[in-house]
């Protein structure tokens, strides 16, 4: 596997005591870790859809978004990102990939006006990628109408501006159930709905001068509902109406855009709620991800008070997501510098004394190769144990655990 390697800045003695003995026993943890040094942070990445063997069979290619935060030192860019694993995954001592030169590289660079906070491509159209920029606009960004490298001093061109929010935020979240629909959360307290059928991709072209400019999008509902800023918000992945928001206010709200009210709305944890996210083959469960350090699951048939609490990390919970193909397994990002993974099936199982010094019993792993704060964290829909993961150390993290630990979620 490949040798991953500490951030240049870490100084904490304890962190590094800590990166050092998850270096010692990372061969027998994972059935690969590639560790990447990025130039900038980067606040959002995400697994793009398909995947690419090599004619030798020796590697798989993967896409990933990645997106730049620059603070004004560079220019940022919106960044789709090649990365190549071993084939088989198990495999990754294997002379082919071991000998491969480039196995993380940028294969499109499109300018971004000013830093990224979040990005996603949209279901059924992943050459489509939606961007939330620091300066609170949303816009739209079709790939293949950029160069794979822009040219010297190139300007950044949105095919679309979303208008609506009046503050920057990172919530973004497309419709799988209704195809173009896209809705955002801000620290304006906003939630904001838009529907980009209604626009022309390719802009709008000036008669006189030929210039292409982005179309405008005004949005269909939008509403400050929340109090505090709105820190996420995730569409039902089957109800096209049933939207669900998570903010500073502590509150959870599950909207019916039906009648543009929330259907439920309920203080959700004792601090603010940074993540939500609906299961995946459940039309009732959720989970919630909070700065208390805890992640709750939730029934939305009975609200009054969490299925269960998970208990691990050490700080504030900023990103939550379940794994695409295991659908009682999901995976947390942390302040703590960990990504930790969940079976939920596991609860209430029966430990051993030297077991239960290591978690509770639905913790399945934890990777603890980051020496500061999990921003987000990305499963792959193709590889269904294939995780990214970046930090505040300008380091992304490319993981697969061993199969045993698989097993024991199957």
């Amino acid at each position: 596997m490949a040798e991953p390697e500490p951030a240049d800045y870490v100084h904490s003695v304890e962190v590094r005591r800590e990166w050092n003995t998850w270096r010692g026993h990372a061969k027998h943890l994972y059935n690969f870790c590639i560790t990447h040094t990025l130039k900038w942070p980067a606040l959002t990445l995400q697994w793009l859809p398909g995947s690419r063997i090599d004619r030798m069979g020796s590697f798989c290619e993967y896409s990933l978004i990645l997106g730049t935060q620059t603070s004004g030192y560079a220019k940022p860019f919106l960044d789709i990102v090649h990365v190549r694993l071993p084939y088989p995954s198990d495999i990754a001592s294997a002379a082919p990939y071991s000998a491969l030169a480039h196995r993380v590289e940028v294969h499109q660079r499109i300018p971004h006006p000013g830093d990224m906070n979040r990005a996603r491509y949209m279901p059924r159209a992943p050459g489509i990628i939606a961007t939330k920029a620091a300066s609170g606009e949303v816009l739209i960004f079709e790939t293949k109408r950029h160069p794979a490298v822009p040219d010297h001093g190139a300007k950044p061109r949105p095919q679309m501006r979303l208008t609506g929010h009046d503050d920057e935020g990172f919530a973004l979240n497309w419709s799988t159930a209704r195809h173009g629909f896209l809705a955002s959360g801000a620290a304006d307290h906003k939630l904001c709905v838009w529907d980009i059928n209604s626009a022309d991709i390719k802009g709008v072209k000036d008669k006189r001068t030929g210039e292409v400019s982005p179309s405008s999008v005004e949005s269909l509902f939008s509403t400050a509902r929340h109090t505090a800023n709105v820190g996420d918000v995730q569409w039902h992945p089957r109800d096209p109406n049933l939207l669900m928001t998570a903010g500073d206010d502590k509150m959870i709200m599950l909207w019916d855009l039906r009648t543009g009210q929330p259907s439920e709305e309920f203080k959700a944890h004792k601090l603010e709620v940074n993540s939500v996210a609906f299961n995946q083959t459940s039309d009732f469960f959720f989970i919630s991800g909070s700065t208390d350090k805890t992640i709750r699951l939730w029934d939305t048939r009975k609200l009054t008070k969490p299925v269960y609490s998970f208990y691990g990390h050490t700080d504030e919970v900023y990103t939550v997501q379940w794994s695409p193909s295991s659908p009682l397994v999901f995976a947390s990002g942390s302040k703590d510098r960990r990504v930790m993974i969940w079976d939920v099936e596991a609860i209430g199982a029966n430990q051993s004394a030297a077991s239960e010094k290591e978690g509770p019993p639905e913790l399945l792993f934890i990777h603890g190769g980051h020496s500061n704060t999990v921003g987000e964290l990305s499963w792959n829909e193709v590889d269904p144990w294939l995780i990214a993961s970046t930090a505040d150390d300008n380091l992304m993290h490319v993981w697969s655990i061993v199969d045993p630990l698989r097993e024991r979620a199957q």
